[in-house]
């Protein structure tokens, strides 16, 4: 189970990253707009944490009771998260814009340890 509180968390993180980047949000997300580069690396950030939440799946599938658990249930868990994720994002970002992606970079740096932890074989 703590494997997909990773994968929701990186998700979620993941999403408002790319969130956060879009000339739309900016000017409700910043206080003052960011660098050409500064958007490019979260970016990137967010794609890398959207393909972190897959690692917890995959790994969550696989390690199931039974012949029918296997990856690639792990990869339809992951398809299904994902629009959880950008759901949850866009409801709570309705509400408290700036708020809600500062709470998702918390979740980021909180789904990267779980999993650096989980890597580690000290979360199961």
């Amino acid at each position: 189970m703590a494997l997909m509180i990773i994968a929701t968390l990186a998700a979620f993180s993941g999403f408002a990253a790319l969130c956060a980047t879009t000339r739309r949000q900016m000017r409700q997300v910043w206080k003052t707009p960011p660098s050409p580069a500064r958007v490019r690396l979260i970016r990137i950030a967010g794609w890398l944490t959207l393909a972190l939440a897959l690692l917890p799946c995959l790994a969550w599938w696989a390690s199931g009771g039974g012949p029918r658990w296997t990856e690639s249930m792990g990869l339809v868990a992951w398809a299904c998260l994902l629009p959880v994720a950008a759901l949850a994002l866009t409801l709570l970002f309705t509400f408290a814009g700036r708020k809600v992606i500062l709470a998702a970079a918390l979740a980021g740096g909180l789904a990267w340890t779980l999993s650096l932890v989980w890597a580690t074989g000290a979360l199961s």
